[in-house]
């Protein structure tokens, strides 16, 4: 048989899950931490659930928190979509660098800690801006911000003097924000 694990994309052999309706096939190894949910700050109200590369096909969902697709491992919130729904129409995905964020920042240019959040409306504002490197930013990309003053920022400017520890970097790729450069994802 020689099929490839639709999780870390290794051949199978031994002891493995297979769907029959998905043709998906998966190490039992794997498969333990495929299902497991997670809570994160961007979407607290409910559980992700952890899937991995194979589930995609040809089609690939979004991320919520950077809007680049999810071609790798993600992490979808199951009681946002329906089930058996394509994983292309999920209503709240996002990658796996993204879901490492840290849920508080404190920067040196900002006197309180910024929360990581989805969505901020600033009075019907037609532009929305960055405070930190007062750019335009996407409205639709998660944020930094501070209830106190207001004060939102991308994710990038808050992080970007961070550097990961090594544990850390083995997970991480470029990403396409960073114009290749690693996103910095912990808090020190």
């Amino acid at each position: 048989m020689d099929n490839k694990c639709n999780t870390c994309g290794e051949d199978v052999e031994g002891l493995m899950f297979y769907c029959v309706a998905c043709d998906l096939f998966m190490h039992y190894s794997c498969a333990k931490y495929q299902f497991c949910e997670i809570k994160h700050n961007c979407h607290a109200d409910h559980h992700f659930l952890h899937l991995g590369k194979g589930f995609f096909g040809d089609k690939y969902p979004q991320c919520n928190a950077c809007v680049q697709a999810c071609k790798d491992t993600l992490f979808s919130c199951l009681k946002c979509g329906e089930v058996g729904a394509p994983v292309s129409s999920l209503e709240f995905a996002t990658d796996l660098e993204c879901i490492l964020l840290p849920s508080v920042v404190k920067h040196k240019g900002h006197l309180h800690p910024l929360i990581l959040t989805t969505l901020v409306i600033e009075d019907d504002y037609e532009e929305y801006y960055c405070d930190t490197c007062e750019t335009k930013r996407n409205q639709e990309h998660d944020i930094y911000y501070c209830n106190e003053c207001n004060y939102i920022s991308h994710i990038d400017c808050m992080l970007s003097e961070v550097e990961p520890p090594e544990k850390i970097l083995q997970y991480l790729t470029p990403h396409p924000r960073e114009n290749g450069k690693r996103m910095a994802i912990y808090e020190k």
